[in-house]
Order: C-alpha cells, then sequence, then structure tokens
C-alpha cells in the first residue's frame, strides 16, 4: 500500500476547477521543472548507491565474496582508478561494513567480479527496468544497465569495464523511478517478496457498501538464500546506527 506519494514542483489543482486561463496554463507549460510530470512515477533517475543492495545481493548470492572476506579500500579501485566521494579510504572492510558506509570502492570490485550479464540478471530479479503496475497511469519503466542497450544506441558499442563499475554502484546507464527505488528496499523489508504497490485501498459506495477491496497481490521472490536476505537486512539497519545515515 502506498500510504504517501508526492511530486515537486506541484500546481494548484483549483486552477482546473473553473476552466484554466490562457496565463496560468502557459505557465504551467513552460515552468522547466515540469509540475504536472508525477515524477514519483514517471521521473528517471540514477539510483545511485541504492543500487548497492542490488549488487550486494547477487555477489553474495553468486558466491562472489563471503559475508567475512575484507577486501582493501585505500580510496581508489586498483584496476580503475574510481574513488570513494571526498577521497575516502576506510581500509580492510567486509560486507556489512561496506553496506552500512555505501563504499564505492567495495561495491566496485563486486561489480569487477560479477560482471555486467550478472548485475542485469538481479537488477531484473528485483523488478527493475519494467513498470511496477502501480494503479496510476503513464508509469515509467527504468533502465537496466545491459550490453543490448549499448550496442544499440551507440556507435562504440562494445561494452567496457568501466562501465560495470559505474553500474555496480547505480550509476551509468541505469535509471529507476522513486517508485521502483522504494520497491528495491521494500523487497528487502518484505524477506524478498515483491508486492504489486497501488494507492487505492477500496472502492466503496456512498451508504458504505464495499463494491471492491484490495489485497496485497505477490508478483515475485527474490531467488536467494534467506541469509542473503538477513545480512542486506543487517547491513542497511547498520546504516543507520554508525554509517550514512547515522545521527551525528
Amino acid at each position: 500500500e502506498v500510504l504517501a506519494l508526492v511530486s515537486r514542483p506541484a500546481f494548484d489543482p483549483n486552477l482546473f476547477a473553473h476552466g484554466i486561463s490562457t496565463k496560468a496554463w502557459s505557465a504551467l507549460n513552460n515552468n522547466p521543472f515540469h509540475p504536472m510530470d508525477d515524477k514519483a512515477i514517471t521521473g528517471e533517475y540514477p539510483p545511485g548507491s541504492t543500487f548497492k543492495i542490488v549488487t550486494g545481493t547477487a555477489a553474495l548470492t553468486e558466491g562472489k565474496v563471503s559475508p567475512e572476506e575484507k577486501i582493501l579500500d585505500t580510496g581508489h579501485h586498483w584496476i580503475i582508478p574510481n574513488g570513494n566521494s571526498e577521497g575516502e579510504a576506510p581500509g580492510w572492510i567486509n560486507f556489512k561494513e561496506a553496506l552500512a558506509h555505501s563504499d564505492n570502492v567495495y561495491f566496485y570490485e563486486m561489480g569487477n567480479r560479477l560482471g555486467i550479464d550478472n548485475l542485469e540478471k538481479y537488477a531484473r530479479m528485483f523488478g527493475l527496468g519494467a513498470r511496477t503496475g502501480i494503479d496510476l497511469p503513464y508509469e515509467a519503466d527504468g533502465l537496466v544497465a545491459n550490453r543490448r542497450y549499448k550496442e544499440k544506441n551507440f556507435e562504440d558499442g562494445e561494452w567496457d569495464l568501466s562501465e560495470t563499475f559505474d553500474a555496480a554502484i547505480g550509476q551509468g546507464f541505469n535509471l529507476v523511478t522513486p517508485l521502483q527505488a522504494a520497491m528495491v528496499m521494500g523487497e528487502i523489508a518484505a524477506d524478498g517478496k515483491r508486492y504489486k504497490p497501488h494507492v487505492v485501498s477500496r472502492i466503496q459506495t456512498q451508504n458504505g457498501e464495499v463494491v471492491k477491496d484490495f489485497q496485497p497481490e505477490l508478483l515475485s521472490t527474490l531467488e536467494v538464500p534467506e541469509n542473503v536476505i538477513k545480512l542486506v537486512q543487517e547491513g542497511l539497519h547498520d546504516v543507520t546506527k554508525f554509517g550514512t545515515a547515522a545521527s551525528t
């Protein structure tokens, strides 16, 4: 159930109540921030570090890393010199520490070990690159970084390792709607279950008679071990304890 959904900048719907003026209509249409677009479901943006949930789930499930293995982060990856924001260099870190601190270098390495095809596989398993099915019009699909997209849209269609690195931390070609980003978080919170989001709870008559009641609709379940979901949950919880969202 979607309990709150906001798009900014917004507009005053009262403008349309008795027929909108030419001046007001022109102002809305010429606003460079497109206030009439429902950005929560039509806006497509790089997911950034929220995508590390996908990368981490894939790496653990595919056995590319163990929860205990520590990777040395000196501030930059040793193959391609991509680094952390503000030049952070935390040293030896394991999975939960990397997720809690949203460590780029660790997840660059996970992308390196997985490859773009595995990253695409798990992103689609989470439901990315497709509409969630919410009961609202004009929902966007988003985009999962993949080889075919580059081959189709770029003259130099050969996939580069640097693009895998970008994809692993939610940059590059990856695009999601805010609703899709919430969906990914919801799947982890619901132990791997993906439900169809909806804003309508029920339809009833003026007399209170229920015409239709909308119940949770399970769309898919992540095909990953339970302990992987648990590790991701713990890592995300640590984000609020001592990670990037901790109180200072």
